[in-house]
């Protein structure tokens, strides 16, 4: 545990700072414990020194006020604001505990994440952004520091955007921003009109959208100057380099849309960023809908070779190919099949390609048993692969209707927070500015206090009532996710069995069709056998 100079202080005489969480150059953040209500959260109390500034106070009530009027998944939720006798002014927040964006990208460095986790990272920011766009607040500073991901359901990740303390707030949606600003922000992430204290609107944002999308897909930033003047001259006018240019040799290239949208949101006039977030999170979901989902594929394809049988032809036919630059390697296949946008080397490529294998195997065992050439164990294991398939179509079927629930009730606990929040906020912003000559004990602040006490305790049985029914709900995802992977192992031995039957049942002769998509099948298993090894 961190201590810090707070450590069991009790602000508005219900947060217990419990422990030190980070510190900056405004203020320290804390976490504390609500001593009627039990809940845990996050209070950033804004230096002592900086209780007379009035320019460090005024961004303080507008980090306040800007991320209170949010309330989306993606997004720290705020619940408090205030001022203690002794001066403090305090902001508390959701406890947000997990790693940051900054933790996760060291932890596969010097390689980048794998390509699906860092898609399903940037579509919910994109998510949290636009929605922080439409209650018409510009973050200014969003950099991988300021994203911290949360397990979310036993094993899904979702991101939250932190730390608000920057942000400005349209006055209304017509308006956009035109204060010229200070060059406030974090220098790597900063847009080029921040560089230049130029006016700052939505589009900053996109552009530190899309520096967060080019260290997520390649591992580092596009500009890596050590000297901020350099650094800054860079983010200012110089291009940034082709992210695809910048990975390794064992690493497929970005698809072209990722790439293009990365460097269209990395365009120094802001007149040919994006328009909005929209434009960007359509494209980042189309590409992560595009990448193949996970399904059962044996860890070592070479076990499906595995054969008593001499001169089987799944171990004859060699493959016609020639390995690329890209190892492991599996080989395209052709025009016959339709792969998706993906470089062999990328495993989902593997996935997918011992699924088209696959299909191509089921297709001959169906036009043996039409021809009535296939043993009566074919009819039987392909009957069996089909009911193993329905079985765990069926379970995701499941899964996907719990999945719903959970977001049908997340979205109810949201619309019923929001309204709990805003009035906390602004009762407890209209108490920090009430005059000094009203003092405590009068019956203005005792009123607001007990109102507030009385919307959190409101807020907490929500929240206790939402998270009990959450409980419920996640218990049947995870024993519908249990019983899903026992089915996809199953489907999996299914598929490996009816492969290993079908070399079997090999007609002798072989007519010309059979010898031809045999050999196919050969190739691809063979061609799979290589690439594990």
């Amino acid at each position: 545990m961190t201590t810090g100079s707070l450590s069991g202080t009790t602000l508005a005489d219900r947060f217990e700072l419990k422990e030190l969480l980070g510190a900056g150059a405004t203020g320290e953040v804390y976490l504390a414990e609500h001593e009627t209500i039990g809940m845990s959260y996050a209070v950033k109390v804004l230096r002592g020194h900086l209780a007379d500034d009035e320019q460090a106070m005024a961004r303080f009530k507008r980090e306040a006020f800007a991320a209170s009027r949010l309330d989306h998944p993606n997004a720290v939720q705020v619940f408090d604001f205030g001022r203690t006798e002794e001066g403090l002014s305090y902001l508390v927040m959701e406890y947000v505990n997990g790693p940051t964006l900054v933790e996760i990208i060291a932890e596969a460095a010097p390689k980048p994440i794998r390509r699906r986790r860092a898609l399903r990272l940037l579509v919910q920011v994109a998510q949290g952004l636009r929605a922080a766009h439409k209650a018409h607040i510009v973050h200014r500073d969003l950099n991988p520091s300021n994203v911290r991901v949360v397990t979310h359901r036993g094993d899904s990740e979702r991101p939250k955007i932190l730390d608000f303390g920057l942000a400005k707030v349209l006055a209304d949606s017509d308006s956009p921003l035109t204060t010229t600003g200070e060059p406030f922000g974090t220098p790597r992430y900063m847009s080029p009109e921040q560089v230049r204290g130029e006016p700052v609107d939505h589009r900053a944002d996109i552009y530190a959208l899309g520096l967060l999308a080019f260290e997520l897909c390649t591992g580092r930033p596009p500009f890596t100057q050590e000297q901020t003047e350099q650094l800054l001259r860079a983010q200012e006018s110089e291009p940034p380099p082709k992210p695809s240019s910048l990975l390794p040799i064992d690493i497929p290239p970005l698809p072209p849309k990722l790439e293009d949208v990365i460097l269209k949101c990395l365009a120094k006039d802001r007149e040919s960023r994006p328009s909005a977030v929209d434009e960007v999170l359509e494209t980042l979901e189309d590409l992560l809908e595009a990448e193949p989902q996970p399904r059962a594929v044996p860890v070592d394809v070479a076990k499906v070779l595995e054969t008593d049988k001499p001169g089987s032809s799944w171990r004859t036919s060699g493959p016609s190919w020639t390995p690329g630059d890209f190892a492991p390697t599996i080989p395209m296949t052709g025009n016959t099949l339709e792969s998706p946008a993906m470089h062999p080397g990328d495993p989902a490529y593997r996935i997918w390609y011992w699924g088209q294998a696959l299909k191509l195997a089921v297709s001959i065992a169906e036009r043996l048993l039409v021809d009535e050439l296939a043993p009566e164990t074919l009819a039987k294991r392909l009957a069996k692969l089909r009911e193993a398939e329905d079985r765990t179509v069926g379970a995701e079927a499941d899964a996907a209707v719990v999945e719903a629930q959970l977001d049908d009730l997340e979205k109810d606990l949201q619309k019923q927070a929001y309204a709990l929040k805003s009035d906390i906020v602004s009762k407890s912003m209209t108490l920090d500015s009430l005059t000094d000559e009203v003092r405590e004990g009068d019956p203005e602040r005792e009123e607001l206090h007990e109102q507030i006490h009385d919307l959190e305790v409101q807020l907490a049985r929500l929240r206790r009532d939402v998270q009990q029914r959450q409980a419920t709900l996640e218990d049947r995802l995870a024993d519908r996710r249990r019983m899903l992977d026992v089915m996809r192992r199953t489907q999996m031995e299914r598929e490996v069995a009816l492969l290993n039957d079908l070399d079997e049942a090999r007609p002798e002769p072989c007519p010309f069709f059979y010898e031809r998509t045999y050999a196919k099948v050969a190739e691809m298993l063979q061609a799979l056998k290589i690439s594990d090894s």
